[in-house]
């Protein structure tokens, strides 16, 4: 799928020997460190800014600069199998049925991770992931640095594959408690 200025879409398209439904997204380079300024600098990032604690996009074609052709397909959001299952247990005139379904092996985009690890405004309920963002004291975070108030000129997570989640479930659909009276013959 292409937006209007001629973009490929991050979900729903269609590429010889992939499956369908995949996504292609950039692949997290990692965090920006302050020592790995002087690489960064090198790289056109088209506009993005790109300071320590900021997200980057990984430049998989190595021509220092970060453009389309450096998205790579990094799942699908169909699942590689999924079914259901049902079980009854009975005792003394009493049934419980459970059903359950499952999924495995989708991956989906978060647009609501991508703002829980991010902002820090009142809008948002915030994840517990943000006690390990990157600060000038937790360069070792596994997240990046809040950007409340910023203009998107940095890289947000949903660009990237941070935001790329594991779909799998496994879900109880039914659940039945049923009684059943004994019968009197007059």
């Amino acid at each position: 799928m292409v937006d209007n200025d001629f973009h490929i879409q991050k979900e729903g398209n269609l590429f010889l020997g992939q499956p369908r439904n995949i996504i292609y997204i950039w692949r997290t380079g990692g965090i920006a460190q302050a020592v790995d300024m002087g690489n960064l600098n090198k790289i056109n990032f088209n506009g993005y800014n790109v300071n320590p604690g900021d997200l980057y996009p990984e430049d998989t074609d190595s021509n220092d600069e970060i453009n389309e052709q450096d998205r790579v397909v990094i799942g699908s959001t169909d699942p590689k199998f999924y079914g259901g299952f049902s079980s009854d247990f009975t005792w003394k005139g009493v049934t419980l049925n459970a059903v359950f379904t499952y999924s495995y092996g989708a991956k989906k985009i978060s647009p609501f991770y991508d703002v829980a690890i991010t902002s820090l405004g009142n809008y948002y309920a915030s994840s517990m992931d943000l006690l390990d963002r990157w600060s000038p004291e937790n360069t070792g975070a596994a997240f990046p640095r809040p950007i409340a108030g910023v203009s998107y000129t940095h890289y947000q997570a949903n660009q990237t594959d941070l935001s790329v989640q594991n779909a799998s479930f496994l879900r109880l659909s039914t659940l039945t408690l049923a009684y059943t009276f004994s019968s009197y013959n007059n």
